[in-house]
């Protein structure tokens, strides 16, 4: 029974070591991300619905962490709720992340973009999505996200899941 159980595990962390070795699939809390500057970190507030930009002011930047290396087709994506409708530069102040290869000693290498569209006092919840396809194998990756501030008393704008798919 001992010999039985044995082979049995062996045969379950091999399938689960090659399962994870050839694909990522994964919604992660928007809780999980970090502040970008000290500055940031005063204004945003954790939660199970995720993390949202208290401020007043001004736009707050977050880091969220990225649990593998991703190459090959990418698809990556988030779920905010755009609360802020003020028009800056001709533009609507819409949650925006990037998703950001860095090369060794930190610098940029790839980036790309994805932003929610219209938003305001009230509105739902929106979802982003791109595919990025023939990613180059990199490890380190980053998904960053500005959020921005408050324009109408109780309506934060927040950052609450974000999601990656790799298969390879």
């Amino acid at each position: 029974m001992k010999k039985l159980t044995m082979v049995a595990s062996m045969v379950l962390v091999s399938l689960v070591a090659k399962s994870n070795a050839h694909a990522f699939d994964g919604w992660r809390n928007g809780a999980e991300c970090q502040p970008a500057t000290a500055a940031d970190a005063a204004d945003l507030v954790y939660s199970q619905y995720g993390v949202q930009n208290m401020s007043t002011t001004t736009a707050r930047n977050v880091i969220c962490p990225i649990p593998t290396v991703l190459e090959g087709d990418v698809t990556f994506g988030f779920r905010a709720y755009d609360r802020n409708n003020l028009f800056v530069g001709g533009n609507i102040n819409n949650i925006s992340c990037n998703i950001v290869s860095l090369t060794l000693d930190g610098a940029i290498d790839t980036s790309a973009n994805l932003a929610t569209s219209g938003g305001g006092p009230g509105a739902g919840a929106q979802e982003a999505e791109l595919t990025i396809f023939e990613m180059p194998a990199h490890w380190m990756w980053q998904f960053q996200c500005s959020i921005p501030k408050v324009n109408t008393p109780g309506h934060f704008s927040h950052l609450t899941f974000y999601w990656l798919q790799n298969a390879f």
